[in-house]
């Protein structure tokens, strides 16, 4: 279970995925290849809005009081794109700490058949007490199956799971409280209670 199963509950923490803040080179990309008029597949204009959903995601995460924390295992993977890896350190001033237990918990994922980096994303994220982790891996990481078989092994080991999901659902299911306050209801809100019209403001 995680903090917002049933209930609705102030977002504390964040964290993102590789995949999540690797679609910020893929939208420059795209929106330059839209300036100069080109003509985009079905798959093209597909991962245009997802990668849009991304920059809304983050967008939000930074205005609003949120703590935000890398990922060691982020990190690593952002080094082979060194303009990504700036910006996320940047946008993550703080680091999760890596304890031992992080090993362990990464193998009993690895058991249920997550990959070895992307156990290690949810080990981090877990021992850390992360409230949210957004990922566009919905093969292995924003996967019910996967996060049912998460949630089981954190409640023998009794650490909170994070609240996994893609950045579309995040949308979907954020609230605007009091203030710079941020809270996530259970399930997705009617399209009019969305922060669709905040984020249009700001020209997101």
């Amino acid at each position: 279970m995680t903090k917002f199963t049933g209930r609705m509950a102030k977002i504390q923490s964040m964290t993102l995925d590789t995949n999540v803040i690797l679609d910020i080179q893929a939208l420059a990309t795209l929106t330059g290849k839209l300036e100069e008029n080109a003509r985009l597949s079905d798959e093209d204009k597909e991962y245009f809005q997802r990668c849009r959903a991304s920059k809304k995601a983050i967008f939000v995460m930074l205005d609003f009081n949120v703590k935000r924390i890398g990922l060691r295992v982020v990190y690593k993977e952002l080094l082979a794109a060194p303009p990504m890896h700036n910006l996320y350190r940047n946008l993550f001033p703080e680091e999760a700490k890596i304890k031992k237990e992080c090993r362990n918990l990464a193998e009993r994922y690895a058991s249920i058949g997550i990959p070895p980096a992307d156990a290690a994303i949810v080990a981090l994220a877990s021992i850390n007490d992360i409230d949210i982790l957004l990922s566009w891996n919905r093969r292995h990481v924003a996967n019910r199956e996967k996060i049912e078989e998460v949630e089981k092994i954190n409640s023998k080991q009794r650490y909170q799971t994070p609240e996994i999901m893609t950045p579309d659902d995040f949308l979907a299911r954020l609230i605007r409280t009091d203030g710079k306050c941020l809270a996530l209801s259970p399930s997705p809100l009617l399209p009019v209670y969305q922060m669709g019209s905040y984020l249009s403001k700001h020209g997101v």
